[in-house]
């Protein structure tokens, strides 16, 4: 089984990183509440009909729109591991799988170009 898609927007820059503290804990910053919001919105769309089972292999391209001509390697904010976890999390959120530990294999890129979005390939592995 395999669920595949591009989703058109402009992505969240905002990462589970930026965190406001307190004294009894802390809590995200508003934008990073966001940016979990809105990539849970994304997610759902394309959600499986059941969570999937067993180890899985998940690759995922964000890219932010730029105005020049061609695709780029972005190498600016939002850090991709950051961006991961919010994505990770919320495709958790969706049941996409029961826990994103079932994902042994995670390929992650960005870049800047003409057409901002995220691109999600998520694939059942193969059984030992």
């Amino acid at each position: 089984m395999t669920i595949s898609f591009f989703h058109e927007c402009d992505p969240p820059k905002s990462t589970a990183q930026q965190r406001q503290f307190f004294r009894k804990g802390t809590t995200l910053t508003p934008a990073a509440k966001k940016a979990k919001a809105t990539w849970l919105a994304i997610v759902e769309q394309y959600k499986p009909d059941k969570p999937l089972r067993g180890a899985l292999s998940v690759i995922i391209t964000i890219t932010w729109y730029h105005k020049k001509k061609g695709v780029e390697p972005r190498t600016t904010r939002p850090d991709l591991d950051n961006v991961a976890k919010l994505l990770l999390d919320a495709m958790t959120k969706a049941g996409y799988w029961n826990d994103d530990n079932q994902v042994y294999d995670l390929r992650l890129t960005k870049f800047n170009g003409p057409l901002p979005g995220v691109s999600v390939i998520v694939e059942k592995g193969k059984e030992q």
